[in-house]
């Protein structure tokens, strides 16, 4: 795994930490969507051609958190980097 690909990471698990305490910080997945039709990926292939659960495309449509291996799994399945599928968001509501 590349250092850049850790860095992110490790930024995506102090957001995460950032949650439970209940500071306001959320992660977006607007770049996912405009990444999947810039690359011309369907979410169907997603499901059924790279095995990607339909419950995970679910969280991700309602802004859920996902796990760091999906994220490296959908890099690698639309030959990208981590801000090419997540975002930050600032001035949310806190996390659930």
């Amino acid at each position: 795994m590349s250092n850049a690909l850790l860095s992110d990471i490790s930024f995506i698990l102090a957001l995460s930490y950032a949650c439970r305490k209940g500071e306001i910080a959320m992660i977006g997945y607007a770049p996912l969507w405009r990444t999947m039709k810039r690359k011309k990926v369907s979410s169907y292939a997603l499901i059924h051609k790279h095995g990607i659960p339909n419950s995970t495309l679910w969280r991700m449509r309602k802004g859920k958190p996902i796990s760091t291996t999906t994220i490296d799994d959908l890099c690698r399945i639309l030959k990208c980097r981590p801000g090419s599928i997540i975002e930050y968001v600032k001035e949310e509501p806190p996390c659930e």
